[in-house]
């Protein structure tokens, strides 16, 4: 078995020897992620006409010109506009985000056994397995979506339904309960995959799900256990007028080494366990 003190132990051990590499390797692809937010909010912000402002608005017959003008000349282009950001968002999700978290994830298994390299984050496109880890990504995400969006359309139509709707309140926990089980089973997937980036995505979804049963609970008080950072980081954004609130970024290393640790401890269970496959694993 495996305790929170082992594991943030391990992770401070290893962050004492290398934490500017760590700091590296979990910023650069929060910095790279983030970076289609910056084009996509400037094309909603430059895309539409300046006549969206408050002093029109108000003005009726302005307004109804407004929207006259915006459904015959403007809409077609906001829509084609719409459906390219939505493509490119995709794409660079796909192909770059997710694979710079599963990057990031040997980066932090290889800082386990002191092998510390930076060109862990972009291994993927080294070894020409990036379709299939953008494939097994897509796939893990979009069962996510599924199962919330499912339950979450199941509670509307509850809500709808009169003296009934009460108890989709009820189901709001309980849903929220059921997507995080379902994404603490997936949480090693991008592990797997980069220790091995060709296995098959039902495989890694399975193998995730196997290693994760009879520890979710203790996986989720983890997660519970960085709050108290957070809570800190905020705190220093109230008091620094939202500068300290940066803070937090010191802190990904921590959490990103600790739970390399637990995927470490927890593969070496599923041996023990003979839940491994040949082939599983390079």
């Amino acid at each position: 078995m495996w305790t929170r003190y082992e594991l943030k132990s391990r992770a401070k051990d290893m962050l004492r020897r290398n934490y500017w590499y760590a700091f590296a390797a979990s910023l650069i692809p929060i910095l790279i992620s983030g970076g289609l937010g910056g084009i996509i909010n400037f094309y909603f912000q430059f895309s539409l006409p300046d006549y969206f402002t408050p002093d029109k608005l108000f003005d009726t017959q302005e307004y109804a010109r407004i929207l006259r003008n915006f459904i015959f000349f403007y809409w077609p282009y906001f829509a084609v506009g719409i459906i390219i950001v939505l493509m490119l968002s995709i794409a660079y999700n796909l192909f770059v985000a997710l694979q710079l978290e599963v990057g990031k994830s040997k980066f932090f298994i290889k800082a386990v056994y002191e092998e510390i390299d930076l060109e862990n984050l972009i291994f993927t496109y080294k070894s020409g397995s990036f379709l299939n880890v953008a494939l097994a990504m897509f796939m893990k995400n979009l069962i996510l979506f599924l199962i919330a969006l499912c339950g979450g359309l199941v509670i509307g139509f509850i809500m709808m339904i009169p003296f009934v709707g009460i108890v989709a309140f009820v189901l709001i926990p309980v849903l929220i309960v059921v997507v995080t089980v379902k994404a603490v089973s997936y949480m090693f997937v991008p592990y797997i995959l980069a220790d091995n980036p060709n296995i098959n995505w039902r495989r890694a979804l399975k193998l995730s799900e196997d290693m994760a049963y009879g520890h979710k609970l203790d996986i989720v008080i983890l997660h519970l256990s960085f709050i108290g950072w957070f809570l800190l980081a905020a705190m220093l954004g109230v008091l620094t007028c939202g500068i300290g609130s940066f803070s937090v970024v010191f802190l990904y290393p921590y959490l990103d080494s600790t739970f390399a640790e637990l995927y470490i401890k927890l593969k070496q269970l599923a041996y023990e366990r003979n839940l491994v496959q040949e082939g599983d694993f390079n």
